[in-house]
């Protein structure tokens, strides 16, 4: 297989547009960990972030003084 056939392969793939839902390493890098379900969705990520921040500011209004 030459790298032509496989940019053909790549311009074909029904799935491509699913690649823009996960948090992807920039540039021409791919995603290789053994202990891990996949790249986080940024539908995920965005949630992730939106907890900690409300779950921050509940715990630091616990922890001022009365």
């Amino acid at each position: 297989m030459d790298l032509e056939s496989v940019q053909k392969l790549d311009e074909e793939d029904p799935l491509a547009e699913k690649r823009k839902k996960f948090l992807l390493p920039k540039g021409k890098k791919i995603f290789l960990d053994g202990n891990s379900l996949g790249p986080l969705t940024l539908v995920a990520n965005e949630g992730l972030s939106k907890l900690s921040t409300n779950n921050g500011a509940m715990i630091s209004s616990q922890l001022e003084p009365s």
